[in-house]
């Protein structure tokens, strides 16, 4: 059966209206009536509510826009060192050096150099990075003295300057991490634990590249 009413669309300033054709019997009928009014609600909604074609006023944009706030853990908080990441030495940062299988902290203590687990009390353990002639540096942050060797060849932080007692070449390992090597005349030996008089030390020894402590650079 053929409707009574029937909508025909118009516009008229950009706003688009419907124009619906009734027959005077069609108000005779309530149910018919309650249709009617449902349809015309319906039809000036969905007008009413269609995207606009203007898109040469942006100042008028739907104002509908979903702001999206990050969550708590994407929110950037401070700073913090990623215990399991490390990063290439490069002179202008600073570093946590940790020895790969101990996972201790190369660390100036009561000012002796010697590995520590991280936070020991009264440990100074963040070392800055810098490059002289091509050589590294290693200078601790608390102190402010550079890391070098001492006539015994053992690891010390006494230097107020970045000579050639604390010249490093950093060598990169096919399985990972670094070894730190020092110079000695002609050669260079790489930084090893050393055994004097029962007391465990760090120091450059004469010995293959392979057989140096492996290191890991945090970055902070």
């Amino acid at each position: 059966m053929q409707s009574p009413y029937r909508f025909t669309p118009t516009s008229h300033s950009q706003s688009q209206f419907a124009v619906i054709h009734l027959p005077f019997s069609a108000f005779q009928s309530s149910t018919l009536f309650s249709n009617v009014y449902s349809s015309i609600s319906h039809s000036i909604n969905r007008t009413m509510h269609s995207p606009s074609r203007d898109t040469t006023d942006t100042a008028t944009a739907s104002d509908d826009t979903t702001v999206y706030t990050p969550p708590e853990t994407e929110k950037e908080g401070p700073p913090a060192y990623n215990q399991d990441a490390s990063s290439v030495p490069q002179p202008g940062k600073t570093f946590l050096i940790r020895e790969r299988e101990s996972g201790q902290l190369l660390t100036l203590l009561d000012g002796v150099v010697r590995l520590h687990p991280a936070g020991t009390p009264g440990s100074a353990f963040h070392w800055s990075c810098h490059e002289r002639n091509g050589w590294m540096g290693f200078k601790n942050v608390a102190a402010g003295r550079w890391l070098g060797f001492d006539p015994s060849n053992t690891l010390q932080a006494t230097a107020t300057a970045h000579q050639g007692w604390e010249d490093f070449c950093v060598r990169f390992m096919p399985d990972g991490g670094y070894v730190l090597l020092m110079t000695h005349w002609s050669q260079l030996w790489p930084v090893k634990r050393k055994n004097e008089n029962g007391v465990q030390k760090l120091g450059k020894a004469e010995a293959p590249v392979k057989h140096g402590l492996v290191w890991e650079f945090v970055a902070v």
